[in-house]
């Protein structure tokens, strides 16, 4: 017989929880990495869906009487910044489901976009003298002054006090 003591070969409970520390780390630092590229790729969405708006509003503005938003009897909401946008329209911001003589301008957009931060597609008018103040609690994603054409994400961290874009 043999004079030494029985000697095991399975893993101590020490070594397990080392490794399974080490995973957790590991685990932990790619999860951050996949996050923060994701916020990267909305922002970057972000940022061309602002552009992109930002082109096809004066397109419009150079087409008509009025800039998007506001109809000829002065009125402006939501509804009239979305209809001008995805329909057919007149010099005098008329819409119309079809193109003809008249109404020759248009479609700037198929369909709103969604703000990608905050999944809303819904475009706050705001009057002439109505500051921009992104708000994250209302349930809009853009907000819009037809005046000046200033369009911005309803995300406080975005807007005119935030990131400009």
């Amino acid at each position: 017989m043999s004079s030494k003591p029985y000697q095991s070969r399975a893993f101590t409970l020490i070594e397990i929880l080392i490794v399974v520390v080490i995973l957790a780390i590991l685990a932990g630092v790619v999860i951050a990495s996949v996050s923060s590229a994701s916020k990267d790729a909305r922002e970057s969405v972000l940022r061309e869906e602002l552009r992109f708006m930002r082109t096809q509003i004066t397109l419009y503005r150079a087409s008509h009487a009025n800039p998007p938003g506001i109809d000829a009897a002065g009125n402006r909401s939501e509804e009239i910044f979305r209809e001008q946008m995805t329909s057919f329209t007149d010099y005098d911001g008329n819409v119309s489901s079809t193109r003809d003589s008249i109404y020759r301008f248009g479609r700037y957009l198929t369909e709103m976009p969604t703000n990608p931060m905050n999944r809303e597609s819904a475009v706050k008018v705001l009057d002439a003298n109505a500051p921009v103040v992104p708000n994250d609690s209302e349930a809009f994603g853009w907000i819009y002054k037809p005046e000046t054409s200033e369009f911005y994400a309803n995300l406080a961290e975005y807007g005119p006090g935030g990131r400009n874009w």
